[in-house]
């Protein structure tokens, strides 16, 4: 069962142009995602990593929490 609506062109345009602008969102956020995991296997690849104990060693000092916490 197919559900008809009919807009008014003023209403359309508005509707086509913030479901664009929603979509180029959504592609730049993707690109910048993809670019970000990228950047991250060249580093690890690089060796430019650290060990999740230094990590988290780090973490603790920064935000003055216990290790027990």
């Amino acid at each position: 069962m197919a559900i008809v609506i009919n807009l008014n062109l003023e209403l359309e345009s508005l509707l086509l142009s913030k479901a664009t602008s929603s979509l180029e969102w959504e592609e730049q956020d993707l690109a910048e995602f993809i670019a970000g995991i990228q950047k991250g296997l060249e580093d690890f690849g690089a060796g430019r990593c650290r060990s999740f104990q230094e990590f988290a060693e780090e973490q603790l000092c920064k935000y003055q929490l216990s290790a027990n916490s």
